[in-house]
């Protein structure tokens, strides 16, 4: 699948989109993309400080979310069903997994490594942590990571179904915020 990637709609590994970049407020978004078309605050973990607020654009198919342990700053980019951004110039949402791969390679995003969520659901489910309607659905489903750059492809069938997106961090594991706003 090739299409025109319109402008604004390339995700740029450890950087963003358009002129939304990690490390940006929720307000400074919300100035860039407009109102999101929902907006929900959970509790990720156990601890107090393990929030996390998201917005929803609908038109985008992306959700974006600001952690409290980054001082509410944008730390994730997720495309959802329909999304019409790529990776870069090359990987497109619906292309098939023998397509990203050698995409991914030529741009030299580094290793192009499994991630086992096959047994991690498996295991969520054994210890009810999913119902069996969420096992089904998980079905078919498969993810790859790119560490170096911060991103998890996600597919289904054999399809590109999400792309998600992360900051850079350093050899801490502090976040690395990219300093240049996207044209």
């Amino acid at each position: 699948m090739t299409s025109t990637v319109m402008n604004g709609k390339k995700l740029i590994p450890t950087v963003g989109f358009g002129k939304v970049r990690f490390g940006m407020t929720i307000d400074e978004v919300k100035a860039a993309l407009g109102r999101p078309d929902d907006e929900q605050t959970s509790q990720l973990g156990d601890s107090r400080d393990d929030l996390s607020t998201e917005l929803f654009y609908d038109k985008l198919a992306l959700s974006l979310s600001f952690d409290k342990l980054a001082d509410f700053r944008l730390v994730d980019i997720m495309t959802e069903d329909g999304c019409q951004f790529s990776l870069g110039d090359d990987v497109h949402i619906g292309d098939s997994f023998e397509s990203v791969k050698a995409a991914v390679l030529k741009a030299d995003y580094g290793p192009f490594e499994e991630h086992d969520i096959q047994d991690e659901l498996a295991d969520e489910f054994d210890e009810g942590q999913l119902d069996e309607d969420e096992r089904m659905e998980a079905q078919g489903l498969a993810e790859y990571d790119l560490p170096e750059v911060g991103v998890n492809l996600y597919f289904r069938d054999g399809k590109l179904d999400t792309i998600q997106l992360g900051p850079e961090y350093d050899d801490d594991d502090n976040i690395v915020w990219p300093e240049r706003i996207l044209e």
